[in-house]
């Protein structure tokens, strides 16, 4: 069974046989739409209140940005507003269900698949084959396409497929059974020929709607015609569509235009009630008890087991590659971003070839490698991880997999990139406050700050023993000081420096330099529990912290 929300649309009952024409019969593809061929599914909502928590809807960052303190957030009268009222509803498969209206669509599918948050039921019931709603039930047959595009767009669409097909159908079904379900799919929703296309994003898109919700959909002659004989004739040159819904709509810009539109609105639900309660459509009768439902025996989660975590690694890590070594731009970009760095750095020290570098001049080259390169890597690694944020998201809010599969197959994706220590603790702390910070300015902020400090207190733009007690600490969890010092034991040892003074040279080994250095393998060993600590805490944000983005709030 397919629910559509529709905003600001109006269909009418003479259109649905041009419009089902239209949708099922196809001269490019004569694959067939709905092609369900197992018991029938009953969806059923009877008296829905719903009230909406508008508190709950402002991010908590919005609210302290304003000086609101958390204790206050939830007080007053006006913060729980009714969404839905009185809601009633009976759709089976096979059938399709339009909601109209200017709000709360999102809400109702989010209350129907038990993935309402900031809100509460306050009466009616959701049934499912004669089963009250619940969150098992629901993942067990009910599938929620949301309003907004939550994909990888280096996939193609049969890729895409495949990977939730091995991610969600049982252990029982083979390689081959998995790949003709997609080719189901891909058939039934008609998309042979982009199945092999990449998917994209917004900024690739042929044609870009300003409008998410378009009010023209086919003519509206009878809804016209049957609005008029009821006393409310659409205004000459007016959408009829746009005027008939904020007729129906509430206004809330006042209290008293608040009341008024509700008592007009129930006034034309009544007046629509009697013009359509004698009809044969059952989506009319949502007081009918008597109807003949075919109960389906929902199976537990143990007759039919989902993948485990080692088949959810697998998935994800061979999605994580493959959708890392697509992303040309991104690789390009890096590239480019190393290569910068390295001209601007030999362009700095050309002219050195004859002579070698002084002890200091040695030094300050090393602390730029170790410190520069680092910085960059942080604010790539941020802004990809928020551009993947809603998708993570949703999967976990859809049980598509757990954290803890997630979490290694991202690390070890992303391995080929983590071949310098510094390069590897510059990662995980990126990815760390990606995931701690809900948007993509938090976590840069933060990010930029943390390392400005581990760059401070390097050891090479103050020294250690010149620092207080706080930097001094913060040090020690520096992964730039622990580079520093780590290149400084390669490049000086085993070598010899000359230093000039007056007419008199000395040689001066290199052990003498590193002398207060410990062995290269401490500060590696340092460097790795750096490291592992900020993965550790970037898997504590993932498994604790909901990953919404901004579009989620």
């Amino acid at each position: 069974l397919i629910l559509f929300c529709i905003g600001s649309v109006g269909i009418t009952s003479s259109l649905a046989p041009q419009l089902r024409d239209s949708i099922f019969c196809s001269e490019e593809d004569n694959s067939l739409y709905f092609t369900y061929s197992g018991k029938s599914n009953v969806l059923e909502v009877r008296e829905l209140n719903y009230q909406v928590n508008m508190a709950s809807q402002i991010p908590w960052y919005e609210n302290l940005a304003e000086l609101k303190m958390p204790w206050i957030w939830n007080k007053g009268p006006d913060y729980h507003v009714p969404a839905i009222q009185n809601l009633n509803f009976k759709v089976q498969s096979g059938q399709m269900l339009a909601v109209i209206g200017t709000c709360v669509k999102t809400s109702l599918l989010d209350v129907i698949t038990c993935q309402d948050h900031g809100g509460k039921i306050k009466s009616g019931q959701n049934i499912i084959n004669g089963k009250p709603s619940t969150h098992q039930l629901v993942k067990k047959c009910v599938a929620h396409v949301r309003q907004d595009d939550q994909l990888l767009p280096n996939l193609t669409v049969k890729e895409t497929l495949l990977f939730i097909a091995k991610l969600r159908l049982p252990k029982t079904f083979s390689d081959s059974q998995r790949e003709k379900r997609v080719e189901n799919v891909i058939a039934e929703l008609r998309l042979r020929q982009c199945a092999n296309t990449r998917v994209g994003n917004e900024y690739i898109r042929v044609q870009l709607l300003w409008n998410p919700e378009p009010s023209i959909s086919g003519t509206a002659q009878d809804m016209v015609q049957y609005f008029t004989e009821i006393g409310y004739p659409c205004p000459k040159y007016s959408n009829p569509a746009d005027f008939y819904v904020d007729l129906t709509s509430t206004d809330k810009q006042s209290k008293e235009k608040e009341m008024e539109s509700q008592k007009r609105a129930r006034s034309l639900a009544t007046l629509f009630w009697e013009k359509v309660k004698d009809s044969d459509d059952v989506l009319w009768k949502a007081n009918e008890r008597a109807c003949v439902m075919t109960v389906i025996n929902m199976h537990s989660q143990s007759t039919e087991q989902l993948p485990g975590g080692l088949k959810q690694f697998t998935v994800l890590l061979s999605r994580q590659i493959s959708s890392n070594f697509r992303d040309l731009s991104t690789l390009l970009i890096h590239g480019s971003e190393a290569l910068l760095m390295s001209f601007l750095i030999g362009f700095l020290y050309y002219g050195h070839e004859k002579s070698k570098l002084s002890i200091q001049d040695t030094t300050a080259l090393l602390f730029m490698i170790g410190a520069l390169i680092p910085f960059t890597v942080i604010l790539d690694v941020i802004s990809k991880c928020h551009s993947e944020r809603a998708m993570l998201y949703h999967d976990l809010e859809d049980e598509m997999y757990s954290v803890t599969p997630y979490f290694f197959a991202k690390i070890l994706g992303e391995l080929p990139e983590h071949f310098w220590f510094v390069v590897f603790c510059a990662r995980a702390t990126a990815l760390w406050f990606a995931a701690l910070f809900p948007t993509l300015q938090m976590s840069t902020f933060f990010g930029n700050t943390i390392f400005t400090t581990f760059f401070m207190s390097g050891g090479f733009v103050v020294r250690l023993e010149n620092l207080w007690l706080v930097p001094l600490w913060i040090s020690k969890l520096s992964f730039v000081r622990w580079s520093y010092k780590s290149l400084m034991q390669i490049q000086f040892t085993e070598l010899t420096y000359q230093m000039t003074v007056g007419n008199v040279t000395f040689q001066i080994p290199g052990k003498l330099v590193t002398m207060n250095l410990d062995s290269y393998a401490l500060y590696t060993s340092y460097l790795i529990g750096i490291g592992t600590g900020f993965m550790l805490f970037y898997y504590l944000s993932l498994r604790f912290i909901k990953q919404k983005s901004n579009q989620d709030w």
